[in-house]
């Protein structure tokens, strides 16, 4: 019996010994713990500042225009636009738990030799403050060690638009444009400076103008009922022209000229004739024809009275006009749709120009 009870107590014993009298490494495992949350202990946490703003919210927005031209053939690096806003009115305030040194007035994104990219290919942005801290942006302002900062909202800003590359597209740049922050807290926003509107980019080109006398008299001719022996039958086509004249684009500009032909005849649907047929007019005596008309040897639809690009069965004239006069021919002629019968044949078509 004292035999088999000094069994128990020794295997009790062994149970309960500390790792370190069990595992040498263990014992080291446990020491090296232990410094370490001695050492994350002593280690000082890293205090964060905190700013506020009086107001709490302040936007810096700028009087800019809705849109402007530009011209888009010249030289990379050239100035597209200047100009020069005021900020709304007013004062603010920030206040931070710790001093700074530093304010940065910057634009959005990264900026290569003090150009901003922009949401338009081949279009960078530059800004600059007209008075005090000048210099484009990214710019530095160095002042003492301060807790508060007081600025006036109002302070004008100057925009430029600078060609960094080819540009094939006109745009819209959006309403924030730059920031004035504080680095040393973090990149804290004092405020964003917003134009006032989304500003459309558009380009300078040559403007068109339709310089042809008006109205346009085409003669088609006179024409037995044997000349139209079935449904589809034409006469000779007679040429007319209309005169473009473009002017005013900058050097190496240049437009696209597109037109639509208009049913002016007042019968049927009338300008909501969208077929290859002009009817003829009320006031003629002769029936069963119609007239078509070709351009480039192509006869063409009728659609909308409209200058827009992409009316319904609007056609390209001419692409990659730069200022000067341009004639267009176009050829028209009789054409058989019904039963003939003599007498007098009219009719009338508008044409519409649309140029971008």
């Amino acid at each position: 019996m004292s035999t088999l009870h000094e069994c128990q107590t020794q295997m009790i014993s062994s149970m309960n010994r500390t790792p370190s009298q069990h595992n040498p490494s263990a014992r080291l495992s446990a020491l090296a713990t232990t410094l370490l949350m001695l050492v994350l202990l002593l280690m000082p946490w890293k205090s964060f500042a905190s700013c506020t703003l009086n107001p709490t919210t302040v936007v810096k927005t700028i009087s800019s225009p809705p849109s402007i031209m530009i011209n888009p053939y010249v030289a990379v690096g050239s100035v597209l636009y200047t100009g020069t806003f005021t900020g709304n009115s007013g004062t603010f305030t920030v206040t931070c738990t710790t001093s700074f040194t530093q304010l940065v007035y910057q634009g959005v994104g990264v900026a290569t030799s003090n150009t901003y990219p922009t949401n338009i290919p081949g279009i960078g942005m530059q800004l600059s403050n007209t008075s005090g801290n000048t210099g484009l942006w990214p710019i530095t302002i160095t002042q003492g060690a301060a807790t508060t900062f007081t600025a006036q909202a109002s302070l004008p800003v100057q925009l430029q638009l600078v060609k960094t590359g080819p540009i094939t597209a006109s745009g819209t740049l959006p309403v924030n444009v730059g920031s004035l922050v504080l680095p040393q807290q973090g990149n804290f926003v004092l405020f964003n400076i917003n134009l006032q509107t989304p500003l459309v980019v558009n380009f300078t080109q040559p403007s068109c103008a339709v310089t042809s006398s008006s109205p346009i008299a085409v003669a088609l001719g006179a024409f037995p009922i044997s000349h139209f022996p079935s449904v589809g039958s034409t006469s000779s086509p007679i040429p007319f022209s209309i005169q473009v004249t473009c002017q005013q684009g900058p050097n190496g500009s240049s437009t696209s000229i597109y037109a639509t032909l208009t049913d002016n005849s007042g019968v049927g649907v009338g300008a909501g004739n969208t077929s290859n047929i002009l009817p003829l007019s009320a006031t003629s005596t002769a029936a069963g024809l119609g007239v078509q008309i070709q351009y480039n040897g192509t006869v063409q639809k009728f659609g909308p009275d409209s200058n827009v690009i992409g009316n319904t069965n609007q056609f390209l004239l001419q692409a990659n006009n730069a200022n000067g006069t341009y004639t267009f021919p176009f050829t028209a002629y009789f054409i058989r749709t019904g039963t003939v019968v003599a007498g007098s044949a009219k009719t009338s078509a508008t044409f519409t120009m649309a140029y971008n």
